[in-house]
């Protein structure tokens, strides 16, 4: 399935179940609040929950609401007691225009670069989140697979100066394109934030700082051949044919900080959340050419530093369940050295001139929540 038509599809059903949620609200009842700095005042008849404490990811509309929260904004009427609560989701998560790469220079120091792979990861994930929160602090665990094995795009394979005379370090001699398919992918974070302040430089903003850990491993498989570079067009001989294998993961620690805000959309809650952060990355990464002489394979071990941006926001319904989307965007890049080894030609060569291994990836998230 291509990507337009899987993002529309993810999106259709993000916003069926929106427009499920606000049938919800309008047919159940919902607490009621006055103007800003008044005692709000409890309409809300849930038996089966707790209307001492509050709901709503910041706000407290005592002396009733969802359970687990108690967070003052409309009044400044003293807090409820506040359990702990827990969260689970199902995610869905397009990745847009993103990829992952490395490249090497000439092994004797002289031009780089010498050859890089770009392969394309448009493709569908999807997964859970769990996560236990308090009125101060949160902790959550993140769990993404790729929903099949199709990725939209092309892996691009670069080779410059690499036909004789080798004089010009900036020709490219060779560029060829193939098909991909996924053999296996993991995203997995694990992140915690608390509540530091009730506002940023007098801006309604709470601050909350955030550190965490985040893994990748992205596991591709290629086939076909397009060549560009020379213009001999798709080879027949390779159709269906897999090319190489590639394994990368990424090991990131990260620490940063959100901004978070909660605004009304009629009587619905809409929590809004952006991060900003940053932190350092250990990578590795190892392909496998199979059509090469011999039984070839090209390996990287790089050290570098990631950044990372993105936005939320959770809409709160009533029997505990929420929907929301999360946008993201996050860069790595790193530096180290490239191995290559070929044991039945008896080849094992490392060097460090040029190596480079970077990822770029953008990300639409939609979710539904439940908390108990």
């Amino acid at each position: 399935m291509a990507a337009p038509v899987r993002v529309a599809v993810g999106w259709v059903a993000i916003l069926a179940a929106c427009q499920a949620g606000f049938a919800l609200a309008q047919d159940d009842t919902w607490p009621a609040y006055e103007s800003e700095g008044s005692p709000a005042v409890c309409a809300c008849e849930w038996p089966a929950m707790d209307c001492s404490a509050c709901w709503g990811e910041y706000c407290r509309y005592a002396p009733c609401g969802w359970a687990g929260y108690d967070r003052t904004i409309w009044s400044d009427a003293p807090a409820a007691p506040v359990s702990q609560v827990w969260a689970v989701d199902y995610r869905v998560r397009p990745m847009l225009e993103s990829f992952t790469s490395y490249e090497f220079g000439d092994p004797n120091l002289l031009y780089a670069p010498l050859s890089k792979l770009d392969f394309a990861m448009d493709s569908t994930w999807h997964g859970f989140q769990i996560g236990v929160e308090l009125p101060n602090w949160h902790v959550h665990f993140e769990w993404l697979m790729p929903m099949d094995d199709h990725i939209d795009g092309n892996m691009a394979d670069y080779d410059w100066n690499i036909d004789e005379p080798r004089d010009d370090p900036s020709r490219l001699d060779s560029l060829t394109l193939s098909s991909e398919r996924w053999n296996e992918g993991q995203m997995l974070e694990l992140g915690t934030e608390f509540k530091l302040t009730n506002s940023f430089l007098d801006w309604p903003f709470e601050l909350w700082p955030t550190a965490g850990f985040r893994f990748q491993r992205f596991n591709i498989t290629a086939y076909n051949i397009d060549c560009l570079v020379p213009a001999l067009g798709p080879l027949p001989e390779y159709d269906g044919v897999d090319v190489i294998t590639f394994n990368q993961q990424y090991y990131v620690g990260y620490f940063g900080t959100q901004f978070r805000r909660t605004a009304l959309l009629g009587p619905i809650p809409i929590d809004t959340v952006f991060q900003v952060d940053g932190g350092p990355v250990a990578g590795y990464n190892v392909d496998h050419h199979l059509l090469r002489e011999g039984d070839r394979y090209t390996m990287e071990e790089t050290r570098g530093g990631m950044w990372h941006v993105g936005f939320m926001a959770e809409a709160h319904l009533p029997r505990r369940f929420s929907v929301g989307f999360q946008a993201d965007y996050m860069q790595i890049c790193t530096t180290g050295t490239h191995r290559l080894l070929n044991e039945p030609l008896d080849v094992d060569l490392r060097w460090n001139n040029g190596v480079v291994v970077k990822s770029e990836q953008t990300t639409l998230t939609g979710f539904v929540r439940y908390r108990f």
